[in-house]
């Protein structure tokens, strides 16, 4: 399967038996009240929400199949995907600085797993 950026896909129910992230929504919630961490776009001319704060690492050996919708690819616009692109980048390079309350799952701790298990 050829990986795309733009593109969107479905993940094998294995990488969440193995990854067993214990970070939840309701406790950062309620520790810091607000949650902003969004950007808006458009899919098929519908106004949809992308959530940056629920990003994660992920290897091809988890990806199921590519999302398709009317024997289509749903994708995102360029300009929609470098406004992602850059946001994820940012907060990633946030998180790796060590604040990781910016996003829910631990995307330090998943990536090192990722990587001592060299799966590609």
């Amino acid at each position: 399967m050829n990986i795309q950026a733009g593109h969107f896909y479905f993940i094998k129910d294995e990488f969440f038996e193995e990854i067993k992230d214990k970070e939840l929504y309701d406790k950062k919630l309620a520790r810091y009240k607000r949650v902003d961490m969004i950007v808006f776009g458009y899919i098929y001319g519908r106004k949809s929400a992308f959530l940056i704060q629920n990003m994660f690492p992920v290897t091809r050996k988890y990806i199921k199949e590519e999302y398709i919708k009317q024997n289509k690819e749903v994708t995102v616009n360029d300009d929609l995907k470098k406004d992602l692109n850059t946001k994820a980048n940012r907060v990633l390079e946030l998180v790796k600085a060590g604040n990781r309350n910016l996003v829910f799952p631990d995307i330090i701790n998943i990536e090192k797993y990722l990587l001592k298990n060299k799966m590609e």
